[in-house]
């Protein structure tokens, strides 16, 4: 049988069963396989999506337009969702144009997809938490993924943390949580939209298992709510 995780570590509302000190060298090792494939990898970032994702970003920044036009009038585009372009060009205006500075944003995102769901495993058995934990952060297809100029980083993080939020998190605001969480990865990615409602409705009747039918639906309905709330503004952007 597998070690089973022991009662929530920290204060709060948080339930984490591994701290930072069971983090540190998963997280240093992960740190290296990424230096590793960064200076191993030359990334091409003058064509195909990355191109795209790059011109989108750069007309958010300087025409403070959702765009992929390469001249003016810079069109307003609804052919993909909007976060990752926004995060490149927030990375771009805070710490400059460098892919580079992506890069290690990107990175540092993958480590903290890492540490929540080897933590979210946790609260099921710490054995197999820490299987996860090592296996998610020497992962070189992650590592990989994580430099280039795509959006598989960003919503990889999204998708992590919204599943990880019901066993992180306690009470009725983490199925908010949750919704928010997914929202924000349809956003980046619109295929993820249909599992927003998909996990509601596993969220009603297998994560609150055992709980009155009617908190059963109230668990689905607050996740479903937390996602539509969080799509519906560019959801409204897009038919205005």
């Amino acid at each position: 049988m597998g070690e089973r995780a022991l009662p929530a570590r920290g204060r709060g509302s948080w339930h984490l069963p591994f701290g930072w000190r069971d983090l540190a060298t998963v997280m240093a090792c992960g740190v290296a396989v990424r230096i590793v494939v960064l200076a191993l990898v030359a990334y091409n970032t003058a064509g195909g999506d990355m191109r795209w994702y790059s011109s989108a970003a750069d007309n958010l920044l300087e025409h403070g337009v959702f765009s992929d036009a390469t001249s003016a009038p810079y069109s307003p585009t609804v052919f993909r969702p909007p976060l990752y372009p926004a995060l490149i060009a927030l990375v771009r205006f805070v710490l400059g144009r460098s892919l580079l500075m992506v890069q290690l944003v990107q990175g540092a995102l993958g480590l903290a997809g890492v540490a929540l769901l080897g933590n979210a495993v946790g609260t099921i058995s710490k054995r197999h938490g820490r299987w996860a934990l090592w296996v998610l952060a020497l992962s070189p297809f992650d590592a990989v993924y994580g430099g280039a100029i795509l959006s598989e980083a960003l919503v990889t993080f999204f998708l992590v943390a919204g599943v990880s939020a019901p066993f992180l998190l306690r009470g009725a605001p983490r199925w908010v949580v949750s919704g928010i969480l997914l929202g924000l990865a349809a956003l980046t990615r619109d295929i993820y939209m249909l599992l927003i409602p998909s996990l509601a409705v596993a969220a009603a009747l297998f994560l609150s298992r055992g709980k009155a039918l009617e908190l059963r639906l109230g668990v689905g309905m607050l996740l479903l709510a937390g996602g539509v709330a969080t799509i519906a503004p560019w959801t409204v952007r897009n038919y205005v």
